[in-house]
């Protein structure tokens, strides 16, 4: 009798484990969500100048995807190439004549590391890249 409840007692956990196995299997990655901050560079004379940055990111496994722009109304451009690896994510954006690749480091609620625009011409210009967690109220 107490081995059939032992039994009895593995299986209702088996069960139980793999319906947790399933939704967190399902349940959107860490980077999924909203990210809102800037991109920064110094110019020749030595001025930090920024532009406003983002991203709506959608994380399938090692797989980002989303979109981007200067504002959440303002997604013109998408996420390519995407990658989570641990906390480490890279991800390219093209715009007009300019490939800009981002490689940061997912820590918490931040999203920082760098951008490299390189333009069609070969030009490149690497930037600061800072982003936080937009938190839903």
């Amino acid at each position: 009798m107490l081995q059939h409840k032992i039994m009895k007692a593995f299986g209702v956990f088996a069960v139980v484990l793999s319906f947790l196995i399933t939704a967190l299997a399902t349940a959107p990655g860490p980077v999924t969500g909203k990210w809102s901050g800037a991109v920064t560079v110094k110019n020749e004379a030595g001025e930090t100048q920024s532009q406003p940055v983002f991203l709506i990111l959608a994380q399938d496994g090692k797989k980002l995807t989303g979109t981007g722009g200067p504002s959440e109304e303002e997604q013109g451009f998408n996420i390519d190439n995407g990658l989570v690896d641990g906390n480490k994510v890279t991800f390219d954006v093209t715009v007009d004549d300019a490939l800009y690749h981002s490689t940061a480091q997912i820590a918490e609620n931040e999203l920082t590391g760098e951008t490299i625009r390189e333009q069609t011409n070969g030009v490149k210009v690497t930037l600061k890249l800072a982003l936080k967690r937009v938190i839903s109220k």
